[in-house]
Parts: structure tokens; sequence; C-alpha cells
């Protein structure tokens, strides 16, 4: 199988031999899958045959795959190109959900700060409920997306990602974990500003599960302190509002 191929015994003629072999592959899901699988192993000018050959698949997220895995291989004057192009084929409108997921996911630690608001809004539109089961604890794939993002995102988006968690709570700790981080240097105030707009939710419910997703953060914030006063608020919230 040509994507078992190891670099350490593929001489440079066996390399280009593979890839000749790849880009003959007609299906282009299975032509991604193997030139995405050939790309790390593949010297500077070969990979620009392979880049050339992504962004000529027509089917959108096969294309959007194929460049996603590229992105990471390509000479940094041919990488913000390839980017733009794999975001630009996700339409948000696509059913292909665990293909945008993942291209999401590859693209987001390399994506720069011009392209991060097009891939905050795809993931917007990505489903709030797991595929499968809420039981078997699977996050969703507007989860997961957000969970890869977030860490990226500079503050000013950070509210936006929040915004685009809605009910999810899952996403929304996940936003509220990368928050953490990215506010480390700013002032406190700002974080706990996301924090008031993340507890606004119309879902008590929602925001119960925000809280105590969220515990460990809270103590790391304010110490046992913070945590025994969200405790009695809780309290508070629920004998007078039932």
């Amino acid at each position: 199988c040509l994507s078992d191929w190891s670099s350490d015994v593929c001489s440079s003629d066996l390399l280009a031999t593979a890839l000749d072999a790849a880009l003959a592959i007609a299906d282009t899901s299975h032509r991604a899958e193997v030139l995405a699988s050939l790309a790390p192993r593949l010297p500077p000018d070969l990979v620009r045959t392979v880049l050339d050959d992504a962004l000529s698949i027509s089917y959108e997220p096969s294309r959007a795959e194929a460049l996603a895995s590229l992105a990471l291989y390509l000479p940094a004057e041919d990488r913000p190109n390839a980017l733009a192009a794999a975001l630009k084929a996700l339409p948000a409108t696509s059913n292909e959900e665990r293909t945008r997921t993942r291209v999401l996911a590859s693209l987001a630690p390399l994506l720069p700060a011009d392209l991060l608001p097009a891939a905050l809004g795809n993931a917007a539109t990505l489903s709030s409920s797991p595929e499968i089961s809420p039981f078997l604890n699977e996050r969703s794939n507007r989860t997961q997306a957000l969970a890869s993002l977030a860490p990226n995102l500079p503050t000013g988006l950070l509210v936006l990602a929040l915004t685009a968690a809605g009910t999810d709570s899952n996403a929304s700790a996940a936003v509220l974990t990368a928050a953490e981080s990215a506010y480390l240097n700013a002032s406190g105030g700002s974080l706990i500003d996301l924090y008031r707009r993340a507890f606004t939710s119309d879902s008590r419910t929602t925001s119960l599960e925000i809280i105590g997703k969220s515990a460990p953060i809270i103590a790391r914030l304010g110490g046992a302190e913070a945590v025994s006063w969200c405790t009695d608020a809780i309290a508070s919230v629920c004998r007078w509002w039932p």
C-alpha cells in the first residue's frame, strides 16, 4: 500500500514513482488520502506537484481534506493560498459534517489571523448534537471544531466562539478552557466578563452544565472560596426560583 511506505526506505526515484501511481488513482477521495500520506515524505518540488493536483480535485470535501493534509508540508510561500482554498472548499451548507470537522481541526493551528473568522463561522454552522448518542459522551461536531479552533483564537474572537457554542455546554467549556490561557497576560476582568456571558444562557440546565465543566478553571482562578461562592449562589437561585 502506497500510504504505508516509510521515508527512510524510499529513494527519490521510488517516491516519484509512488507519486505518479497516486496521481493516477481515479477516485478523488482515495487519491486525496494517498497523496496526504505521501506528502510528509516528498521533497518540496514534488509537494508542489501534489498541491497542484489537490487544487484540481472537483469534489469539494475531498479537495479540502487533501489541502488540509498538505498544508503543514508546503513551502511557506505556498501555504496561505492552500489554507484559503481549503476553507473555501468547506461550504457551510455541506452535509459532510465529519469531513468539515476533521479539516477544521487540521487547519486550526496553521491558520493566519485573517482566516480565523471564516473558520469560526464555518464551525458555528456544524451540528451541536452528537451523531450517535449524548449518553455515550460523544462530542458534537461543533464542539470538536470549536475545541480545535479556540486555543488559536485571539481574545476578540473568543467572544464569538462562545456565542457559536450556543447551548452546547461542552463547546462552551472548551472555549472557556482556551480563554484561560488566552487571557493569561490580559486583565482578569476580561475573562470574568467572558464567564458572565457564558452563564447568561436562557437554559438553567446549560448554565449549570457549564459551571460544572468549568469548575477546575474557577478553582484555579479564585481558589476554593470561588467554588464555594458558586455553590452558594446555585443553592440560593434554586431555593428562590425552584
